[in-house]
């Protein structure tokens, strides 16, 4: 399981938001802005907002998901290849799994 605290600021105002999100979890998308780095050769697939989705796996803030498998990308010399996964602070969970 992972637990989170985001801090963000809207006009000023300082607000602390907890995510706690584990394998199998159900989320919904609240961002699918794409940045300059999430090129279609990465993400051939893209998130959309409102979109509920189901996570298979967490790590370095950023969360796979079953209903997008992305192919595997760059890597190093002791991780090699690995998948790029989504940002978690794009999603919130729905449905959470004991």
């Amino acid at each position: 399981m992972v637990h989170i605290i985001c801090i963000h600021t809207t006009l000023g105002h300082i607000k602390l938001l907890s995510l706690s999100m584990k394998i199998g979890d159900k989320v919904f998308c609240i961002n699918d802005t794409k940045g300059k780095h999430n090129t279609n050769l990465k993400y051939p697939k893209w998130i959309k907002r409102g979109e509920i989705y189901t996570i298979r796996n967490i790590g370095n803030n950023r969360v796979l998901l079953e209903e997008i498998k992305s192919p595997t990308w760059g890597g190093n010399k002791l991780e090699g290849p690995f998948e790029p996964g989504f940002n978690i602070h794009r999603f919130r969970v729905k449905f959470m799994v004991s």
